[in-house]
């Protein structure tokens, strides 16, 4: 549902979890990725094998799913890192080398 074509409109997305209904406000620009996310997370409750269960159990079940994909998040936020300090290291030792070079000339 658009609530708007101006720039920074924001939509209303309906999701569904565990048989339960929500509507998720988002930008038009984030709502691909919105729904790339809802998806994510509709596999992993699945793949989970997560009950369809009412209250308190289907919280815990959204709670330990988003856990989990926030732990994944941060190990490839440390990944990211690293590789980006071996790059940083490499560009290093690349540029000592061409300035050898260029000296021996």
């Amino acid at each position: 549902m658009n609530q708007g074509s101006a720039a920074g409109a924001r939509e209303v997305i309906a999701a569904e979890f565990l048989n339960q209904s929500y509507q998720i406000s988002c930008s038009a620009e984030e709502r691909d990725l919105l729904g790339q996310a809802m998806l994510t997370l509709q596999e992993r409750l699945q793949s989970g094998k997560v009950r369809q269960s009412v209250g308190t159990q289907r919280e815990r079940a959204l709670l330990m799913v988003a856990l989990n994909l926030a732990a994944d998040l941060q190990r490839s936020q440390e990944e990211l890192q690293q590789a980006q300090h071996s790059l940083e290291s490499v560009a290093t030792r690349l540029q000592h080398l061409v300035d050898m070079g260029q000296g021996a000339e």
